[in-house]
């Protein structure tokens, strides 16, 4: 059987209306996580929120990656890992540094510390602060496109063999890594790597319905997004205690619930993002644009969140809570969008040169 050509990889503006909306969700889980709640019951609101919100966001992007994978684009394989070490370690390398100059003065001596800057690891030697462990995603996506070659076999075999295949490899080497491996942030480790990994090929034998995202109509819709709503809460609830959804701790059992969650908030969102793009143009632009920075909003936002989180002159919790949420969005955009306009290595540094 002739192998397919591989898909040429283009900008497809649906699929930055659903980065846009998956960044927001980064950050609102961030804050709502680190806001000091007075209330007990707020708190519970708050938790609920965060665990819905942690079930999918992360297997979005990756689900995202693998849709905008379109083969090697006449590279050695060698060419694309270099190209995409570029693209992803030299942004790493920058938001890492600066969250070791801004957060670390305050704990010794600046430089004496740069040695803890590892790539490999657990998460407290893969940055050397609890406040950067967020750019974990950065070697994690590298190590998954590493491997992304594998989607050409997949191709071969057509959407539902290669998803079954997909569930059959992540099962076994799931089971292997609940047999005593140490459950650590390493990119190649069998219980991060193997999720990233089926979530990146799920999306990427989802590319074209990823990229039409055409929205369904009236009750359709209502009924879709109803039927996700159940199936989130249904996991939630199934998954108690809270680390059965956080896809670097997973055990074997849950693994299916995971899966189950993430496909299904991945679905909302995609969804959500068709009915935009087709019915609110003005909404639909301003999200495109969040998304074409994600990137950096990813790799800055903590900035913000731990300095607003911090103030004094916010008495109100309410307030702060939702300045800190507005700024953590558009302050990081803003500068990315200045620097990339103004100063082209911007580009490589802050994102990854995919301005």
């Amino acid at each position: 059987m002739t192998p397919p050509a591989p898909r040429a990889s283009a900008y497809v503006p649906q699929l930055d209306i659903i980065k846009g909306l998956a960044i927001i969700l980064v950050v609102a889980g961030h804050v709502l996580n680190r806001s000091p709640w007075p209330d007990p019951h707020l708190r519970l609101v708050a938790g609920w929120l965060v665990r819905l919100i942690y079930s999918f966001h992360i297997p979005l992007f990756f689900m995202l990656s693998g849709a905008l994978f379109g083969g090697l684009g006449g590279r050695t394989p060698l060419g694309y890992i270099a190209r995409r070490f570029l693209r992803l370690m030299l942004p790493f390398g920058v938001y890492a540094l600066l969250y070791h100059l801004v957060f670390f003065p305050g704990q010794g001596d600046v430089w004496s510390g740069l040695g803890r800057l590892y790539l490999w690891g657990n998460h407290w030697a893969l940055v050397s602060l609890p406040t950067q462990e967020v750019l974990w995603f950065f070697p994690a996506l590298l190590a998954i496109n590493c491997l992304a070659l594998t989607t050409g076999f997949l191709d071969r075999l057509g959407p539902l063999r290669g998803l079954a295949v997909l569930l059959a490899v992540q099962m076994a080497c799931l089971w292997l890594s609940s047999q005593g491996q140490d459950r650590q942030y390493v990119p190649y480790c069998l219980d991060v790597a193997l999720v990233s990994f089926f979530f990146f090929h799920a999306g990427h034998l989802a590319a074209d319905p990823l990229k039409k995202t055409a929205p369904p109509k009236g009750r359709g819709l209502r009924l879709t997004a109803a039927l996700s709503l159940l199936v989130l809460l249904a996991c939630l609830y199934a998954s108690r205690p809270y680390e059965a959804l956080d896809m670097l701790r997973l055990s074997l059992w849950e693994v299916p619930l995971m899966d189950l969650s993430a496909l299904t908030g991945a679905a909302a969102c995609v969804l959500l993002a068709g009915t935009v793009i087709h019915r609110w143009s003005g909404l639909g632009e301003s999200l495109r644009l969040l998304g074409r920075y994600s990137l950096p909003i990813f790799g800055m936002h903590m900035f913000v969140v731990s300095g607003v989180m911090s103030l004094e002159l916010l008495p109100l919790w309410w307030v702060r809570l939702g300045l800190t949420f507005v700024l953590a969005v558009l302050l990081p955009w803003a500068f990315a969008r200045f620097m990339a306009q103004r100063f082209r290595p911007a580009r490589w540094l802050l994102l990854g040169n995919d301005a």
